[in-house]
């Protein structure tokens, strides 16, 4: 028999059965097609097959009856139900049946379930059946002498306190009509909650309290305690069960999950300018992206591989910083040497180091450039700043107090910090300044 996916009970309008022959040969239900519950066998070519009954199932030729279907009474889908007590359909009416074993309506008749238990002093196992004298207690709606263990008397009523919903654990403690609950009950003598209304949850573990937790907020929004108040983001909102936000400077949403917001801390080895920007173990990030660990200085990774900054015109003294025209770089800045130290000889651009040559010229130049460009020495303060076997002199010629790295100079103007940085047979000692350690 073929199958077209919907259940039993989907209703809707009733489809062209003549499209599947399997089940409507000569317009009649066919041989091995079932009509289910509820249901009744009708022609194909009925006139009135698209009125009661009503099509509920369209993968055979069967239709509900909602004359008499309580599942589908009076119109596909509308179930008749009554508390306490059975449901029947009677011409597409729902109508109450018989009320449940324990339950009655003492008082005014209704039409809308029994409401009267059958378990009390006053109603015991039928309306108005009073429990009093040597029999004064109702047990299982039986008046009786004495409750038997362990069940409590409340009310005069004799209940068992492990399942009772109205009497759970003892007299006092109700079940039902727990707060934003569809539906609860009482197992162990402690009540649970199986079902919160829509848009509610119970977060705080006490039963009692019912579903006190609004769900869809930014402290509760798919589930307790998934706030989206505590992430790096700003003005974060709940909309259909997760965290919408802004991420702050600096943060972004990576993983896009959510409920955890903006985790991911750009300017990191793991996010460098982007959640894709991961750097290799050992290199570093910059503002332009990772730096290859490989690319040591003066080289540095700029994009596209490892590139000189001393040479390179595109990226001169540091990544993306081009020449403009027709300069050249070298070593480190556009057009040569660079410009003249100040007077201090301490540069103020950048980074850029101030280099002597042998002639008593100074000018600025990219870091550690000075001992890459011949004659130049790089200004020092002892020979921890120097390079090699060079030795940190305080030449003669420069006008002030600077000093700089050379391959040698006079005993006397060797600035140190320690006697191993002095020529044999001399030490490290305040000259007469009282300002400078030299080689004496």
């Amino acid at each position: 028999m073929l199958s077209f996916g919907l259940g039993f009970g989907a209703c809707s309008f009733a489809p062209d059965l003549s499209a599947y022959p399997e089940c409507s040969p000569n317009g009649y239900c066919a041989p091995g097609c079932t009509c289910f519950e509820g249901q009744v066998c009708v022609p194909e070519d009925r006139e009135d097959r698209f009125r009661p009954p009503s099509f509920c199932d369209p993968r055979n030729n069967c239709a509900a009856d909602i004359l008499n279907d309580p599942l589908n009474c009076g119109e596909c889908g509308n179930v008749c139900q009554f508390d306490n007590a059975s449901a029947y359909c009677d011409r597409g009416v729902c109508r109450m049946g018989d009320c449940d074993p324990g339950w009655d309506n003492c008082g005014e008749p209704n039409n809308l379930g029994c409401y009267d238990s059958l378990d009390t002093i006053l109603n015991c196992g039928e309306c108005g059946t009073h429990c009093e004298n040597d029999t004064p207690f109702c047990e299982e709606r039986v008046c009786v002498e004495q409750c038997d263990e362990p069940k409590l008397i409340c009310d005069g009523a004799c209940i068992d306190p492990e399942e009772n919903n109205e009497h759970c654990g003892r007299c006092d403690v109700s079940c039902n009509g727990l707060f934003e609950v569809e539906s609860a009950g009482c197992d162990e003598a402690v009540c649970v909650i199986y079902d919160c209304l829509p848009g509610f949850d119970k977060c705080d573990g006490n039963p009692m309290t019912g579903c006190e937790t609004p769900m869809g907020t930014t402290g509760n929004c798919g589930a307790c305690g998934d706030s989206c108040t505590w992430l790096q983001s700003e003005q974060p909102s709940c909309v259909d069960g997760l965290c919408q936000f802004d991420c702050d400077d600096g943060w972004e949403d990576c993983d896009e999950q959510g409920h955890n917001g903006c985790e991911a801390k750009m300017g990191t080895l793991e996010y460098c300018t982007s959640c894709e920007d991961v750097c290799e173990p050992g290199g570093t990030c910059t503002d332009q992206g990772c730096v290859d660990p490989e690319c040591s200085w003066p080289l540095a990774d700029c994009g596209n591989g490892c590139v000189n900054t001393l040479t390179d015109s595109d990226h001169c003294g540091a990544c993306f910083d081009p020449c403009a025209g027709d300069l050249q770089c070298e070593g480190g800045i556009c057009g040569g040497m660079g410009i003249s130290c100040p007077e201090s000889l301490v540069c103020t651009v950048g980074e850029q180091a101030c280099c002597i040559s042998g002639d008593g010229s100074a000018f600025c130049v990219a870091p550690n450039a000075c001992g890459d460009m011949g004659s130049v020495e790089l200004q020092c303060d002892s020979a921890d700043d120097c390079e090699g076997e060079q030795v940190c002199c305080m030449p003669e010629f420069v006008g002030n107090a600077s000093a700089f790295c050379t391959a040698g100079c006079s005993e006397d103007t060797v600035l140190c910090s320690r006697n191993s940085q002095c020529p044999h047979t001399t030490f490290c000692l305040m000259d007469s300044s009282g300002h400078y350690m030299t080689c004496q």
